[in-house]
């Protein structure tokens, strides 16, 4: 077994005795070895090492990696942010207060989208109660006349 799984405060923590082929790294992170491939290329994890059969293995430090990128991008945050939050924690600081900050303005980004698709519902619903009300306009067009003579 190369591997255990532990379970601490009610959430499985992985722990990896020894390595792990990519397949088997991406199994266990719910990832695709596409993915971890391109992270590396992209490089938000070191380039892997090589066995003897020259495939990739991974040990703890690359598992760990791996699960805090996946957290943060579920996050919504982007890799050009992740990698700032690893370069600041490389130089001995703690990124904290800067994930704080840019979850912050994801925040209000998101506020921002919400807000225009309630707009764009509401729209949508104008729309579909002048077309129900409007349906001889329909036939009066090449493809659908109500499209058509649409005033925006």
């Amino acid at each position: 077994e190369l591997a255990e799984t532990l379970n601490v405060k009610g959430e499985d923590i992985f722990i990896m005795q020894n390595s792990l082929l990519i397949k088997e790294l991406a199994t266990k992170l719910k990832i695709s070895t596409k993915t971890i491939r391109f992270y590396e290329v992209e490089g938000l994890i070191p380039k892997a090492k090589r066995n003897n059969n020259n495939y990739r293995f991974y040990d703890n430090e690359d598992y760990k990696r791996l699960s805090f990128i996946k957290k943060a991008r579920a996050l919504g945050m982007s890799l050009e942010e992740i990698k700032q939050i690893f370069a600041i924690r490389e130089k001995g600081t703690m990124p904290c207060c800067q994930v704080i900050s840019m979850l912050g303005k994801h925040q209000i980004e998101t506020k921002k989208k919400i807000e225009e698709l309630v707009e764009f519902e509401n729209r949508l619903a104008k729309t579909i109660n002048l077309f129900k009300n409007n349906m001889e306009i329909g036939k009066n067009g090449e493809v659908c006349g109500l499209i058509e003579n649409l005033f925006y």
